[in-house]
């Protein structure tokens, strides 16, 4: 189970020695706590924490969109003339609520959708025209769900499925699934009925049965939707661990610790248009945009806020790090 991130805040910081008594729950509550103990003159001078993993640049744009709308046949318009680009190598996370249009453009990423006006370019292939075999090398979209997504008897038949539909040889196939399946740690699992393994398991083969295919884009869609906080964490570490690897992440999601913890980059949706494209860290303290948007930061980046520190903090463990530094009386970091 996860705790709210200003208690863990103040149990980790307690532990290092800080004189907390009552741990809060919420943000009032932690600033009053922590307010007396701080330096604010050190903590408004700190610098922005670095960049959390390795970041790929590529100048290579992986998906272009320019001037989408699309209207579903009941007549309802869910995008209204959105411009997107993706670079190769970026972890991007489309935020928004419900109904924001957030799910209705991924979509178009792989061909579910076709644009009503605009277009869509992905990996070199216009969406309109593109056969679905092409589009499934381009794009691996992974459900929330993987019983959604997983049909063989077997899981090596699972992971085989793709390959052998894109008129790969055998020789090919093989590899692949070998690759794939060393890769997401499921070799062991091979000739199991994927139905029967734990929902763990189920979720590393429908992974695993999508990194077969070498996707230019890899779409996880609300992937902590309805998992415990250590399943969403392993779902998450495997996305991280994959993107190391050079792989281009897009994250469907409006749970906002996730999109600070993971993304680098947040396109936010609110009414079918994109209401704020821009660096994880700067897209949350921009408040007019996550409140027409009905999202709201972390509750560690709010506290930051309300403490002094100029930038944006999108961690527990980059709170812990600055608040060390900037302890009344403090001569190193905790």
């Amino acid at each position: 189970l996860s705790v709210p991130q200003v208690t863990l805040l103040s149990a980790r910081l307690r532990t290092a020695g800080w004189s907390i008594e009552e741990l809060p729950i919420g943000v009032e509550e932690a600033a009053g706590v922590l307010s007396p103990l701080i330096d604010r003159e050190t903590l408004n001078r700190a610098p922005e924490p670095p960049p959390r993993r390795a970041q790929h640049e590529s100048e290579e744009v992986v998906v272009s969109i320019a001037g989408l709308s699309h209207v579903y046949q009941d007549g309802t318009r869910a995008l209204r003339d959105v411009d997107l680009e993706i670079s190769r190598g970026e972890f991007v996370g489309i935020l928004g609520q419900n109904g924001s249009g957030k799910t209705t453009l991924v979509k178009h990423f792989n061909g579910l959708l076709k644009p009503t006006e605009g277009t869509v370019t992905v990996a070199g292939l216009d969406t309109r025209k593109a056969s679905i075999a092409e589009m499934a090398l381009a794009v691996g979209y992974i459900f929330q769900n993987p019983d959604a997504q997983i049909f063989k008897m077997k899981v090596e038949e699972e992971l085989a499925f793709g390959p052998q539909n894109v008129g790969l040889s055998k020789e090919e196939v093989d590899r692949r699934i070998k690759e794939a399946a060393e890769d997401l740690e499921i070799s062991h699992l091979m000739d199991k009925n994927p139905f029967f393994l734990s929902k763990g398991e189920k979720q590393r083969v429908a992974v695993a049965a999508v990194m077969a295919m070498h996707p230019d884009i890899l779409v996880l869609d609300e992937p902590t939707t309805g998992q415990d906080f250590k399943r969403a964490k392993e779902i998450m570490d495997l996305a991280v661990r994959l993107h190391d690897e050079g792989q281009t992440v897009v994250v469907i999601t409006h749970d906002m610790n996730l999109a600070a913890e993971y993304c680098d980059r947040v396109v936010i949706m609110e009414g079918g248009r994109v209401l704020l494209d821009a660096p994880t860290r700067e897209a949350f303290l921009a408040e007019e945009e996550l409140n027409a948007s009905s999202l709201r930061p972390p509750q560690v980046t709010v506290l930051g806020k309300a403490l002094g520190y100029p930038h944006a903090w999108l961690t527990v463990d980059e709170a812990v790090e600055t608040l060390g530094d900037a302890k009344i009386g403090a001569t190193r970091g905790v």
